[in-house]
C-alpha cells in the first residue's frame, strides 16, 4: 500500500485528471532493465548456459511481458481519475487477469487475446518440465525456431492490444516519450 500512495501522492490536487503515469514509465523501466540484463548475460556463456539463456529469453518473451504490459493496460485503460484502491486490487489479479478484464470490454481485441492465451498455454506447456528435460529439448533448433515463432506472435498480439487501448486512452505518447 505505501509503494502504491507514494505514485499517488499528486492524486489529492488533481482527483479529477490524475493518470498514475510514474508508475507506469517505471513498470516500464523495468521491462527493459529485465532486457538489458538479459543482454549483458548474455555474452557470458558456455553451451549449456548459452540454452539456459535461449530459455530465460522465452520467458523474457512470454510471462516476463504478461507481466509487464498486463499491468501497464490495466492501468492506462481507467478513466483519467485512476485512485490508488483501484490500483491495489489490480495488484491482487494474475497479469492475465488484469488483461482478460481490459481486453473483454473492447471485442475487436478478442482476437489478441485469444492468441495471448494459446501461445501462453502453449509456453507453460513447454516449460512445465524439469530443467534439465527443457535443456535437452532446447538443443533441437526446430523446437528452439518454433518457440521463438510463437513467442513473437504472443508479443505482436500484445503490442497490438497496448497500442490500441492507449490510443484509446489517450496514454500512447506516456508510453513513447
Amino acid at each position: 500500500m505505501e509503494i502504491i500512495e507514494a505514485y499517488f501522492r499528486d492524486y489529492k490536487h488533481h482527483p479529477e485528471n490524475f493518470n498514475p503515469t510514474f508508475l507506469v514509465n517505471d513498470i516500464l523501466r523495468f521491462w527493459k532493465t529485465l532486457c538489458l540484463n538479459y543482454e549483458h548475460k548474455r555474452n557470458k556463456r558456455d553451451d549449456k548456459k548459452a540454452i539456459k539463456q535461449k530459455i530465460k529469453n522465452l520467458k523474457l518473451k512470454f510471462s516476463r511481458m504478461l507481466t509487464c504490459f498486463g499491468s501497464i493496460v490495466a492501468i492506462i485503460d481507467h478513466e483519467k481519475n485512476v485512485e490508488p484502491g483501484v490500483l491495489i486490487d489490480l495488484a491482487a489479479k494474475t497479469p492475465r487477469a488484469r488483461l482478460t478484464d481490459v481486453v473483454g470490454r473492447y471485442p475487436c481485441l478478442k482476437h489478441h487475446m485469444d492468441t495471448i492465451n494459446t501461445e501462453y498455454s502453449w509456453f507453460l506447456q513447454l516449460t512445465n518440465i524439469p530443467e534439465d528435460e527443457l535443456i535437452e529439448a532446447f538443443k533441437d533448433q526446430g523446437v528452439k525456431s518454433d518457440a521463438f515463432k510463437r513467442a513473437d506472435k504472443f508479443g505482436s498480439a500484445m503490442f497490438n492490444i497496448v497500442k490500441y487501448i492507449a490510443e484509446e486512452r489517450g496514454y500512447l505518447r506516456y508510453l513513447l516519450i
